[in-house]
């Protein structure tokens, strides 16, 4: 095998697959990689007096936000941040516009290549399991219940109630001010976690721990998997059982009221 002869071949055939032409937006750069539609991954490079950025059209992500994908959860927003962030890129939360920064120009042959990179990486985000995707529900609810109570309430996140419940950890804790009453929420998408809420329950039941509530918040009820005899059982018990997707603000209502918050803010 001749290494110089398939270098060759192989620059050619990948400069080939790119295009490249004038556009009043900027040029536009199209790459040999075909999205299942049929398209081009894209991109422009913008020129701005003396200098440049690379941008996409911001189809992409929107298109994920109209899907219903939230791209603000912490895992879904890491995700962006560090395949971006390798070439120099970010997402512009309100246009979902994929850009880099000013540079001088003229641009480098290497920054067009990691820009076009990034823009075939990010795009392993359509392709996450629902099992990955399941695993920024807790990213999800813990940011729901910040924002809609941390004006009202201490929040406190994957602690203890206290010390004497310390093997008990609770996926959030809510301490409205002003009073003594705490939540212990559990975000829940195994039968270990309904257990750990009924556990903590138990417990605080047995130390007369009455200004204690326990909650327990699935992602959803199709698609829970969790044994149903179990969940039976937690429901009749702790203090509260809610399905999250679908109708997350009654949810979060729901957890004010159980732990005594009457007006959030």
């Amino acid at each position: 095998m001749n290494t110089e002869a398939l270098k060759t071949a192989l620059c050619k055939h990948f400069c080939a697959d790119i295009l490249i032409r004038e556009t009043a937006a900027g040029i536009a750069v199209s790459s040999g990689m075909v999205l299942d539609g049929g398209d081009r991954i894209a991109f422009l490079i913008c020129d701005v007096g003396d200098s440049y950025y690379f941008t996409d059209d911001g189809d992409f992500l929107s298109t994920l936000d109209a899907s219903g994908m939230d791209l603000s959860a912490d895992g879904r927003r890491q995700f962006l941040r560090g395949t971006l962030g390798a070439a120099g890129a970010i997402w512009d939360a309100d246009s979902f516009v994929i850009r880099t920064d000013l540079r001088p120009s003229p641009p480098e042959p290497s920054d067009l290549i990691a820009f076009l990179a990034s823009l075939i990486r990010v795009r392993d985000v359509r392709f996450w399991t629902r099992e990955t995707i399941r695993s920024t529900f807790k990213d999800d609810v813990t940011a729901a219940i910040r924002d809609r109570f941390s004006k009202v309430a201490n929040i406190e996140a994957g602690k203890p109630v206290d010390k004497a419940l310390q093997d008990f950890p609770a996926d959030v804790v809510i301490r409205p001010l002003m009073t003594d009453s705490v939540t212990a929420v559990y975000l829940v998408n195994s039968n270990e976690g309904l257990g750990d809420a009924l556990n903590l329950w138990h417990e605080a039941r047995s130390l007369k721990r009455d200004e204690m509530k326990v909650v327990a918040v699935l992602e959803d009820e199709q698609n829970a998997p969790i044994n149903r005899t179990k969940l039976q059982r937690t429901a009749n018990r702790i203090d509260g059982v809610a399905f999250y997707r679908g109708d997350e603000d009654a949810v979060i209502e729901r957890i004010g009221r159980i732990s005594g918050i009457k007006q959030a803010s």
